[in-house]
């Protein structure tokens, strides 16, 4: 499936997710969070002046929005704030370390429970005697207040409104103290803070806060008196002379011992970086996801060590989810725009590790009620699905919930993406409070953290939203807590925990901002190093030894409107806005124009996993063999000369045509030319150079037949010069060594002497011109040996060297890389990752049979193949899943296919008694091979792919030759119908195996067959054979597959524990060199130990019989065919 940005643009289609409706609260909830509101209740009008006097007013935030539209921003790569003069270490290359992940409060289950009356007191009640026992274990409560009026009372309660009304604001006049029912008999306490402002001036309260207050209890008629407001329903209020906050939680601690282990093995001083990122993570006019692509670059080019994702990742309430344009599924929308880029990341850095975090506003999550619980739960085949479906695939992709709380490496991190801090913001009041005098680090929106942390809950604040429910779990102590909100983007420090809000990475239609974090190890001095003691323990000083910025993401360069291009960023100096802009990029002052070109750029989906598809392939094309024959030869002769083959290097120069029986017969005739020359035996001379001495032959010649001319004019014969100038020199005219020699020749037959013709005039006689004629042949002898025997450098040990290259690519190019370089002891193989599949990656889904059999196109396996009871071979793309072309033709099921080496021709064998051979890139019909009036249950190509052999219930096995489709060759001897046909790796052997329960072995030059196994009970319904060629492998209905050494024909061991009985073929094959892996008819792919037989995984998936399971070592991937009608591929 394609898709182009226009396209996009226009999203048409409704998904099949049912959308979340716009939260009705929402807008009203933002201008009440912002605007200065009271509850509606009567006041006097000397309360009213009261007021005006003391200008109490809660205090209004208002959210950092950029108004700069994307495309136009002006700002990339800026610092907006940043905490400690730590120096920010970029990394040009991945760490030498992977930092360790741990969980340590993370929701599993999906709870919700009803905000009722009754569920809501029982969760208060236990909420605030945790707090007694554990925060005011110190303070002794007034156990029943109203029977203490008019003296000091110390109670313990939630900070409240007195209005019911849900919008309600928090004041200094309407604030109350809810009390539990254990202690104090649920009493809601009017409190009156005149005597604490009095003697603290400053009071900052929110509403949810739990705290203690010590004051004097007043009933209702000395509130009047007090010019408090009159509430029938409340019966006593509390002058307020002390508020006691819950102790700070203690900092996280790590015992010695483990340190040392942690960072022992690490490069001293090399830190480990974090990147983090809250959602949304697209602009709200498309689902382009522009700002992610942007830091998705930026995290391949700094290479950090995390990267913390925060949600929503699309927000429910995105324009285009809420009108319902949508032309693809929530699923493929994440699969296609996050998973391929996160992708890309682990990519880029084998070391990375991607922590996912969901959010209530999630399009993409199916629980909208906080606390969340990770994407992917359920039940393992359930979360393998959900998984498969989004694109989640690398173990390094980690899914955590909201809220929770983790460890990196020894740091704890605490991490919401519930905006809480708008909340709390919205419902505190602050009386006299400076806040140009705050001591905390980042001013007002650090001291709300503060709130959170002192509460030990991630959402402090009451009455509880819509989307938020009671059980939500503890704050426990950390070092680190992000909570991403709307407010301005910060980063601080509250009692030595760093708090973060990276604010969004996309804010309306303009970029937003995003944090990243340098930790460097903790230093140990020698004598901490020196201690042992496991109960000994450190806090961690996490804010002495990091750094902290909050990153801009405003700006764009004219490669944001060419799809997924690197944006310009500035690294160089992140203070400072990049001013200097290439020549070739665009202007982007106009909006309409900058809008035409986004809408024709082509959207292009992401490949990923398996084979690099922008690696160069070790393809023919590379170089032409016979180009480099002499190099090759040349290093081969190197090896053999190092290792001592002397005389196999002898051979070898002689087998490619660096004989030296040659040489010395070039030798030999090379002085006897000379010695003909100076003897005048032309006739000899002629002999000898019949075959060529000389590169340059004919003009050795010519010189030598004008050497005899002047010879015959020397002695005066003239009838012989004539005619052997007209038969040896004419033809060999435009050799002559100056422009006038042949005329000269020619005169000389009239001339009387030789010197009478210009180019003779220093004519030496016969003997001188003989002698000069030898040493020039000489000569060129010398000159031609000089060139065929020119030394050419080889550098050292260069055949080990292209070796050592060539296994390096096939590691690399394998899908599953080892952390460390394996050791490789043999080469006769390309180099396969050994892996046992414990996650289904894709179902296939398209045919309306069952599903008979599945194969690999090519070595490659690019591509999959199927066949099925529909008739049809479905061609699929491996990586996304999506079926390529249906090869429709047969009249019948399709029992088996398969492909050539190259993967440039597919072959089906059907139950009509055909086999077709089909282009499986453009899916055309190439030809159709008459095999019989019966089933044809087995095709395989030949290693050549010149041959294909057949297998059908007549009993009869056909070779047939490709090229002119007909058969060459049948085979006859089987009692039954032929299940399954392969050949030898070498392709000299043909093995069969048939329901009539025997395995025959076929010669293919004779058609003999040269060995027979009848050892199975029953039906053998498939055979195969290892690479090598030294194992044969069979499957049979007594339920056993079995292991043969081929070169003794004995059975070397059984796998039992699947069930193959019935009438199915139920086939197995070769994973690599060490596993088999087969079908059963319970819906279960076994895989075997090779070596001991053993049982080593069991994949369930399939709803059906499982035919069969194959295995590609270039992609790593397992791929099955089930009754089910679906195809399933599965990988570690």
């Amino acid at each position: 499936m394609s898709f182009n940005r226009e396209s996009l643009l226009s999203l048409i289609a409704p998904s099949k997710r049912p959308l979340r409706q716009k939260n009705d609260n929402s807008q009203h909830f933002r201008s009440s969070t912002y605007t200065n509101s009271t509850p509606t209740k009567k006041f006097s009008t000397s309360q009213i002046a009261e007021a005006e006097a003391k200008k109490i007013t809660p205090y209004k935030e208002s959210p950092s929005k950029p108004s700069v539209k994307y495309v136009h921003r002006a700002d990339s790569g800026k610092i907006l704030t940043k905490l400690n003069d730590v120096p920010y270490k970029k990394k040009s290359e991945e760490s030498d370390f992977s930092v360790a992940i741990t969980s340590f409060v993370n929701v599993e289950q999906r709870k919700c429970y009803l905000n009722s009356l009754y569920v809501m007191g029982d969760h208060f009640d236990e909420l605030l005697n945790n707090f007694k026992t554990n925060y005011f274990k110190d303070l002794v409560f007034t156990q029943n207040p109203s029977q203490t009026c008019g003296e000091n009372v110390t109670v313990m309660g939630r900070i409240s409104c007195d209005s019911y009304e849900f919008d309600a604001k928090l004041n200094q006049s309407s604030c109350l103290l809810e009390t539990s029912r254990e202690l104090n008999n649920a009493l809601k306490l009017i409190l009156n803070f005149e005597d604490y402002l009095s003697k603290n001036g400053v009071l900052r309260l929110f509403q949810g806060q739990i705290i203690a207050l010590e004051g004097v209890l007043e009933n209702n008629e000395q509130c009047k008196s007090n010019k408090l407001l009159y509430l029938s329903y409340f019966e006593f209020s509390v002058l307020v002379s002390k508020i006691i906050y819950p102790p700070f939680p203690e900092l996280p601690n790590t015992p010695v011992v483990e340190l040392k282990k942690l960072y022992n093995d690490r490069k001293k001083g090399e830190p480990s970086n974090i990147f983090v990122a809250s959602g949304p993570f697209t602009l709200e006019e498309n689902l382009f996801f522009e700002p992610f692509e942007e830091f998705t670059l930026k995290v391949i080019e700094e290479k950090p060590n995390i990267v913390l994702l925060l949600g929503p990742f699309l927000d429910c309430n995105h324009q285009k989810i809420v009108d319902g344009e949508l032309d693809l599924t929530l699923e493929e929308i994440f699969s296609l725009e996050i998973s391929s880029r996160l992708n890309r990341m682990l990519n880029s850095n084998a070391k990375l590790k991607i922590l996912l975090f969901p959010s209530t506003q999630d399009a993409f999550h199916s629980y909208s009620l906080f606390p969340q619980p990770a994407f992917c739960t359920g039940t393992a085949t359930e979360e393998n699905l959900i998984k498969s479906e989004l694109g989640i695939i690398n173990d390094r992709i980690l899914l955590f919930s909201n809220p929770c709380v983790f460890g990196v490496d020894e740091i704890v991190v605490g991490v919401s993406t519930y905006d809480s801090i708008k909340e709390i913001g919205g419902n505190e009041v602050s009386v006299n409070v400076d806040l140009s005098a705050e001591t905390i680090i980042g001013g007002r929106i650090s001291a709300l953290y503060r709130h959170v942390l002192e509460q030990r809950r991630f959402t402090p604040f009451s009455p509880a939203k819509i989307d938020v429910s009671i059980s939500e779990p503890e704050l426990t102590a950390c070092d680190l807590l992000i909570i991403p909100s709307v407010l301005k983007p910060t980063v601080g420090t509250v009692n030595g925990v760093v708090c973060v809000n990276a604010g969004k990475l996309s804010i309306g239609s303009s970029g937003g901002n995003y944090c990243r974090i340098s930790t460097y190890p903790m230093e140990l001095d020698s004598e901490v190093q020196s201690i042992d003691e496991e109960d000994l323990a450190t806090y961690h000083y996490f804010k002495d030894r990091m750094c902290s910025n909050i990153i801009g993401n405003h700006a764009i360069t004219a490669a944001i409107i060419t799809a997924y291009s690197r944006i310009n960023i500035d690294n160089s100096n992140e203070n400072e806005v990049q001013e200097n802009q290439s020549e070739n990029q665009i202007d982007l002052t106009n909006k309409e124009e900058n809008k035409n070109l986004t809408n024709q750029v082509k959207f292009e989906k992401i490949k990923h996993v398996g084979l690099d598809h922008t690696k160069i392939k070790p393809s023919e094309s590379l170089f032409n063999p016979s180009e480099v024959k002499e190099d090759i030869i040349r290093i081969i002769s190197q090896y053999l000369s190092d290792e001592g083959y002397l005389a196999s290097k002898l051979v070898l120069l002689d087998e490619a045509n660096l004989k030296s029986q040659e040489r010395e017969e070039r030798i030999l005739d090379a002085k006897r030319v000379k010695k003909a020359i100076l003897e005048g035996d032309w006739p000899e001379v002629d002999r000898i150079c019949s075959k060529p001495l000389v590169k340059n032959q004919k003009s050795f010649l010519y010189h030598v037949y004008k050497q005899q001319f002047l010879e015959y004019i020397e002695r005066h014969e003239v009838q012989k010069a004539f005619t052997h100038l007209t038969k040896r020199i004419k033809p060999l005219e435009n050799l002559q060594t100056t422009q006038n020699e042949f005329k000269d020749l020619c005169y000389l037959l009239t001339a009387k002497t030789l010197h009478d013709a210009p180019s003779f005039r220093n004519w030496e006689g016969i003997t001188t011109s003989r002698e000069n004629l030898a040493e020039q042949f000489q000569t060129m002898i010398d000159i031609e040996n000089n060139e065929k025997n020119k030394s050419v450098f080889v550098p050292p040990q260069r055949l080990l060297t292209l070796l050592r290259q060539a296994v390096a690519y096939q590691i690399d190019s394998s899908r599953y890389q080892p952390q460390i370089a394996p050791k490789i002891s043999s080469i006769l193989e390309d180099y396969v990752s050994l892996i046992i599949p414990n996650k289904l990656r894709h179902t296939f889904y398209g045919h309306q049979g069952n599903v008979k059999c599945v194969g690999f196109v090519g070595d490659d396996g690019n591509m999959l193949m199927s066949g099925s009871s529909d008739n049809t071979v479905r061609i699929w793309d491996t990586e996304s899943s999506n079926c390529l072309g249906v090869l429709e033709g047969h009249s019948s099921r399709v029992w088996d296919v398969d492909s050539n080496k190259s993967g440039e021709m597919v072959a089906s064998a059907s139950a009509d008694g055909t086999v077709k051979l089909w282009n499986p890139k453009n899916f055309e019909l190439l030809t159709t091979l008459e095999n019989s009036n019966s089933d044809v249950y087995t095709v395989k190509y030949h290693p050549a792919g010149k041959h294909l052999v057949t297998g059908a219930y007549d009993k009869v096995v056909r070779l047939f030759d490709i090229e002119r489709g007909q058969v060459i060759k049948t085979f006859g001897g089987h009692n039954l119908s032929i299940s399954k046909c392969i050949f030898s790796p070498l392709g000299n052997l043909l093995i069969s195996g048939s329901k009539d329960s025997t395995i025959k072995f076929w010669d293919i030059v004779s058609g003999l067959c040269i060995k027979t196994i009848s050892s199975h009970l029953g039906e053998v319904t498939s055979v195969e054979m290892n690479s090598n060629g030294t194992f044969l492998l069979s499957s049979s209905k007594d339920n056993s597959n079995r292991l043969w050494d081929i070169r003794m024909i004995r059975p070397i061991r059984r796998f039992r524990g699947h069930q193959n009985t019935s009438k199915n073929f139920i086939r197995s094959g070769f994973a690599g060199d060490s596993l088999v892996i087969g079908g059963s008819e319970d819906g279960v792919i076994h895989l075997w130990d090779l070596e001991k037989g053993d049982i080593l995984e069991k994949l369930e998936g399939h709803q059906g019989i499982v035919y069969n399971s194959v295995f590609n070592a270039r992609q790593s991937l397992f791929a099955s065919c089930s009754d089910d009608q679906t195809v399933k591929t599965w990988y570690a």
